[in-house]
């Protein structure tokens, strides 16, 4: 079974898809789950995703 090396690290999203930080904010990329996945507002021009390795 593959590792998760960004599993609970600190992460950042320039904006979160329907303010809805439970189901798509950047800490579901980086829960370790399978089923759920980081979104940013369509609208937002730039979107940003950052995972901080600290």
């Amino acid at each position: 079974m593959p590792h998760e090396l960004a599993a609970g690290k600190p992460s950042f999203q320039s904006s979160t898809y329907q303010n809805n930080a439970n189901r798509f904010g950047s800490g579901t990329a980086v829960d370790g789950g399978t089923n759920n996945f980081n979104h940013t507002n369509r609208e937002n021009k730039s979107p940003q995703f950052s995972i901080f390795n600290i």
